[in-house]
């Protein structure tokens, strides 16, 4: 009697749960990609203000300097790194950070959506909306810490979410935390209403995982939060040179 064929790996159905996952990575990027496009085309090519926080955070990124309280040392890092590139003059460079920003801002906003079992349309029509909003398309076009603060709180809450979704649940889960702590405390670093999402986050894991972590487990967790904060002795240390 002849053995059947084994079946290759490409006629193996893929699990349906495999499937959406990379249909929301390809609808994330498409999404990013659309907004990256629009923010790029509307932004300021250069000072879009003179008498504004946006030309202060322009001076401060090229001269790496200190931005009126609380600093802000995590956007001025990046927004230093942003004026060594050679392919835009510093001004706008910076001003191309807030586009990057506000169009990671629509993707966690879908990814967001599908974390809380909303349908890929209505995920997708709901993160558009935000990035079309005025508010949020208007400080994407220029120099402003406000989109890195959007793109890092919805960071957060989407690796927090697909944190306590992921099975088994069990004491080496807090790993998975570890990425949205870290965030959160990038989030820290850079504006302080962040501290608004520490008690709901708080509560959030210790209902999901409160009987799997030790008290280790959470020192180590809040370790990793914490480490970014040093990011704001960068302001005394700019101080003195």
């Amino acid at each position: 009697m002849r053995k059947g064929r084994r079946p290759s790996k490409r006629s193996t159905p893929r699990p349906a749960r495999w499937r959406a996952a990379r249909g929301d990575v390809t609808l994330a990027l498409l999404l990013g990609l659309a907004f990256l496009l629009i923010y790029g085309l509307t932004a300021a090519p250069s000072v879009a203000t003179v008498f504004d926080d946006s030309l202060e955070f322009q001076v401060v990124a090229y001269t790496l300097g200190i931005a009126h309280p609380t600093g802000y040392p995590l956007y001025t890092l990046l927004g230093w790194l942003a004026t060594r590139l050679p392919w835009a003059e510093p001004a706008q460079a910076v001003n191309l950070l807030s586009v990057l920003f506000g169009a990671a801002t629509v993707v966690g906003a879908y990814l967001l959506a599908r974390r809380l079992r909303c349908r890929q349309l209505p995920a997708v029509v709901g993160a558009a909306a935000i990035g079309l909003m005025p508010v949020l398309w208007s400080q994407s076009t220029i120099a402003e810490v406000y989109t890195l603060h959007t793109a890092l709180m919805t960071a957060v809450l989407v690796l927090a979410l697909w944190a306590g979704e992921r099975r088994p649940l069990h004491r080496l889960a807090v790993r998975r935390v570890y990425p949205a702590a870290l965030i959160l405390g990038l989030s820290l670093a850079h504006h302080r209403m962040a501290f608004l999402l520490l008690p709901p986050l708080t509560a959030y894991l210790w209902w999901t995982f409160g009987r799997h972590f030790t008290r280790s487990d959470w020192r180590r967790l809040l370790a990793v939060g914490l480490a970014p904060l040093v990011l704001y002795a960068y302001l005394p240390l700019r101080g003195m040179v």
